[in-house]
Parts: structure tokens; C-alpha cells; sequence
């Protein structure tokens, strides 16, 4: 029989089942059912989401059986489903009274104790879980178990309850699959290369190792070395999709764009359309300087998703590299329409409205990213010289007192703040500013000539750096 035709006759005969059952409920009489029919028929009912429906065919269970474990395990499952977490607990207690073998039932408890975010009666399940299973069952709790302590945040205790699984079986796809999220999150790379690679020592072909081990290299910042394991996930598995972007964004980050376009392709091939894929070969034309192709494959990742505002910044920016300052402005307005909070698009957008002499613009831009953030140095400083460059001297005084409130007591503010009271004429203050900028940083001075080139020849600044330089 053709496996369409063995699919056709299991729908029929659920169909059915379903048809007889809900007769029997609309005629009000108890027929019978054996337990696996009424299995099938909860099972459908959930795969529908008719979760009612399901939670009467496991009531309809317990009325033929109120013995039988197994409806009470999966009304505890529908219940839990419907959020009703109380009512499914008691159920499984229920369970466990008539037959406490029954591993589901410490799967359910742990679920509901997680959802309660009880996370050590959780553990204390899966524990008391291991204690009844039979050996063969051990690597697929230690996953659960491991799941758990990623909620409590003990990635130790995660990675190790997954060393364990594997330990037991290597090629654990659930555990393996989760192993990645563990060692990126608490950046165990250098344990996670030991682990692959014994795994990948018993058995050469398990993919998922290759892939975390390439995974691994990756976050150590050894791509060439990622490559390869890359590589071997694409010999043995060629279907498996995510392998050809991380081999394309380990190529990205050699600098071998031409090689990491083609890999991004292929995910594409193998995938779902990715607006995050598409936006990666635009990065990859843009290093190459393909401004129409980069804004090609933006724009590709902006029909995947039109609130990917990133895409409409790095547009603007192609614009910008071909001296298209209009559009370029353009683009760089919608990326903050989208995400008004990101403060790099307003010094993005202020940088270009002060080039294009939209001085007031530009000054508004930069207080916007200084509301947004207050603590980050570099923006004051451009603010104050920009402030010091249009003539408001005063501001731009204001300006860099301010930013060492915010920002704390940094050499480069207070070589700012000396210049802008230098430009304003306050000699004995700026002096005193600029002393204490070089008692903090005197090798740092030169920053000092690149912001405000004119001080390259004012004798009293000249002279405070000799004394330092002596």
C-alpha cells in the first residue's frame, strides 16, 4: 500500500470514530469505545484546537474507565492546554493513585510546576521520573530537566544535565538542538568543542555535533575553523537549511562576501524566504560596493517584513555613498518612524541634516539621541561641536558640562568642554578644564587639534601641553 493511500484510510477510520462519538454525545447513551479509538479521537480534537471537544472525549474515558490512568493523564493534558493549571495538577494526582509507573504524568506535573514557576518541584518530577524510567527513556528527561534549569537561568546545570543525555545517546537530536541555545547564552565554547568532538569521535556522522562544533568555533571567533565543521554538516545532511546562512555569515565575517552571497542563496533555496538573509547579502553588496544590488536585496528583506527598520537605515546609507543626500534623508526618516528609540538614526539623520545646513534639524536630531541616550559619550561630543561649529557657543559650553554629569569624569569631556570655553572666550576656565583633562589623559591630546582644528594655534593651549610634555 502507497503511504498516500495508508494516510487516506487513517483519516477515514478517524473520521469515523469521530463521526460515532459525537452521535453517541448528541443521543445522550455510552457507547463503547476501546481505550486506543478514544486516544485517536482526544488527539484529533487537539490537533483541531477544539479543545472542549477533547476535554469531553477524555471525561467520556474516565465514565467507560474510571480506573484507567491514561484518561486522566490526557484530560490533565487538555486541561493544561486550557490553562485550567489546577484542575489538570489534580488530575494527575488522580493519575498517579492508579498507576504511578506512568511517566507522563511527571512530564505534565513538571510542565504545570513550570508554569507556575515553581522550577524546583519541577526538577524534583523529572528526578522523581528518572527513578521510574527505564534507562532507555533517561536521555529524553535529562533534556526535559536541562529545559528547566535554561527557565531558572543555571546554564551550568543545563549544559551538564545535556552532557548527560548525550552521554546516554549521542546522537539525541533534542539534545544536541538545545545544547546550541545553552553554549551561546552562557558562552561555554571551548566545553562545547570538548563535548562535539568526543561525540563526533563515536559516531562521524551526527550532523547536529558538526553543527555545534562549527556553532562553537564561531562564537570563538575562529571562523575559518567553523567553516570546516560547516562543511561536513553540508556532506552529510545537504537538506539542512540553517547550516548554509551560518556558513554565509562565517564567510561574512572573513570578509569573503562574493563566497558569502552564494551560501546565503542557497539558504534561500533550502528555506523559507528570510528577510534577516536578504538583509545580509545587501551588507555583503554593500562592502563590495554594489549600491543598487545592496538596495536590490534591502528592499527584498523590507517585502519579508516592512517594519525591518535596519534595512531603510543601511539604504540610506547607500544613497549617502553615491552623494544622494536627499533620499538617502529620506530613508534614514522612515527608519526612525519605525523605531523612533534607536539613537544611532538620529545622529544618522542629524550628521546629514547639519552637511545639508539644516542646522536647527540637525541640532534637534542629536538632543533626540541624547533623550534616548544620555550616557553615551561620543553623541555629546559631536552635539557640543556642533553646537561650538554654528556659532552657539554658550550652548555648546552647557553641552559639555552636561555630558560629564551624565556620562561621568572623561578625559575626551573635559578636552571638549576646555575647547568650547576656549571658543567663547573664558581662557581661565577652559585652561582649567584642559589641565585636568591632561592630569587624566595628556597622550590623549591630540584628540583635542582633530575636533577643533583652530586650536592648533592658540598659544595658550600650545603651552599648557608643553609643561605636560616635559
Amino acid at each position: 500500500m502507497f503511504k498516500g493511500e495508508a494516510w487516506e484510510r487513517e483519516g477515514r477510520e478517524i473520521r469515523e470514530l469521530v463521526t460515532r462519538f459525537e452521535r453517541a454525545l448528541a443521543e445522550d447513551v455510552l457507547a463503547f469505545f476501546d481505550d486506543e479509538d478514544l486516544e485517536q479521537i482526544i488527539e484529533h480534537y487537539q490537533d483541531q484546537d477544539e479543545l472542549e471537544m477533547a476535554l469531553q472525549a477524555s471525561e467520556y474515558g474516565l465514565e467507560l474507565n474510571p480506573y484507567n490512568a491514561l484518561f486522566y493523564i490526557r484530560k490533565a493534558d487538555v486541561l493544561f492546554e486550557m490553562r485550567r493549571f489546577d484542575e489538570a495538577m489534580i488530575c494527575t494526582d488522580q493519575a498517579a493513585l492508579y498507576d504511578p509507573s506512568e511517566i507522563e504524568i511527571y512530564y505534565l506535573r513538571a510542565d504545570l510546576y513550570v508554569q507556575k514557576e515553581e522550577y524546583p518541584k519541577a526538577i524534583k518530577c523529572l528526578e522523581e521520573a528518572l527513578e521510574r524510567a527505564d534507562l532507555e527513556e533517561h536521555d529524553q528527561i535529562l533534556v526535559e530537566m536541562a529545559e528547566v534549569y535554561g527557565d531558572l537561568e543555571d546554564f551550568d546545570q543545563m549544559f551538564e544535565k545535556l552532557r548527560m543525555a548525550l552521554d546516554l545517546n549521542p546522537e539525541s537530536e533534542d539534545a544536541l538542538t538545545k545544547l546550541w541555545y545553552c553554549v551561546d547564552i552562557s558562552e561555554k565554547y571551548e566545553e562545547s568543542v570538548a563535548l562535539n568532538s568526543q561525540i563526533i569521535d563515536r559516531h562521524p556522522y551526527a550532523y547536529l555535533a558538526w553543527y555545534n562544533l562549527g556553532k562553537a568555533y564561531a562564537g570563538m571567533g575562529l571562523f575559518e575553523k567553523a567553516i570546516e565543521s560547516y562543511e561536513f554538516v553540508q556532506a552529510i545532511e545537504e537538506k539542512f537549511g540553517p547550516v548554509y546562512r551560518d556558513t554565509g555569515e562565517a564567510l561574512y565575517r572573513l570578509g569573503r562576501y562574493r563566497e558569502a552571497i552564494s551560501l546565503f542563496l542557497q539558504a534561500i533555496d533550502r528555506n523559507e524566504p528570510d528577510e534577516e538573509v536578504y538583509f545580509r547579502i545587501g551588507s555583503c553588496r554593500e562592502k563590495l560596493e554594489e549600491w543598487g544590488g545592496a538596495r536590490h536585496h534591502y528592499r527584498k528583506a523590507l517585502q519579508l517584513d516592512p517594519y525591518f527598520h535596519e534595512a531603510y537605515s543601511r539604504i540610506g546609507h547607500t544613497y549617502l555613498a553615491q552623494n544622494n543626500r536627499e533620499q538617502a534623508l529620506r530613508n534614514f526618516k522612515k527608519a526612525i518612524q519605525l523605531d523612533p528609540d534607536h539613537a544611532e538614526y538620529q545622529v544618522e539623520l542629524g550628521r546629514l541634516q547639519y552637511d545639508l545646513d539644516h542646522i536647527d534639524q540637525a541640532l534637534v536630531s542629536y538632543r533626540e539621541a541624547l533623550r534616548i541616550r544620555p550616557d553615551y559619550a561620543p553623541h555629546w561630543v559631536q552635539y557640543s561641536r556642533m553646537l561650538a561649529e554654528s556659532g552657539a557657543r554658550e550652548a555648546a559650553v552647557m553641552a559639555a558640562s552636561e555630558a560629564i554629569v551624565h556620562c561621568g569624569d572623561l578625559a575626551l569631556l573635559h578636552y571638549v568642554l576646555g575647547a568650547c570655553l576656549m571658543i567663547s572666550g573664558r581662557g581661565r576656565e577652559g585652561s582649567e578644564s584642559l589641565q585636568h583633562a591632561l592630569d587624566l589623559d595628556a597622550p590623549a591630546h591630540p584628540v583635542l587639534f582633530e575636533l577643533f582644528p583652530q586650536l592648533e594655534r592658540d598659544p595658550l593651549v600650545l603651552d599648557l601641553i608643553k609643561q605636560y610634555n616635559r
